[in-house]
């Protein structure tokens, strides 16, 4: 037989990273729901969602809003545990939103273009703003 010492898969071996990765995924995108809608709340109105920049970039926004002539590009973190909020955003992100940051400051000369972040998590408090005096 050729294939004797081929091992068979167990059944269900490989659902359990796939499961895990759609529950990453949802819960990131339900976290970018609740922070547009906190963000529609306190007046902003939602531009983009999911901007993605031009090949060769490595730009990437969750949502990009607007309240007057202020722009805000807005990096949603969602966790499950509030400790787990305080490392989620590395200084390799960090280093990538400024340099996303001056790409819209020099694309958008007359507008007002800052950076956000909005940590969502189900644990009090729910939602939390570090807007950069926005």
């Amino acid at each position: 037989m050729p294939f004797a010492n081929v091992k068979k898969p167990k059944p269900n071996q490989n659902r359990a990273p796939k499961a895990l990765a759609l529950k990453r995924s949802f819960l990131g995108w339900a976290g970018e729901v609740v922070a547009c809608i906190a963000l529609m709340a306190r007046g902003y109105l939602p531009l983009k969602w999911g901007y993605r920049g031009a090949l060769g970039q490595s730009t990437e926004i969750d949502l990009i809003v607007r309240r007057g002539a202020t722009l805000l590009l807005v990096e949603v973190k969602t966790r499950r545990r509030q400790r787990d909020l305080l490392t989620a955003l590395g200084h390799h992100q960090i280093e990538r939103q400024q340099k996303t940051l001056l790409h819209f400051q020099t694309k958008y000369p007359t507008q007002n273009v800052q950076l956000g972040v909005v940590y969502i998590c189900p644990e009090w408090p729910f939602v939390q703003f570090r807007l950069n005096n926005a």
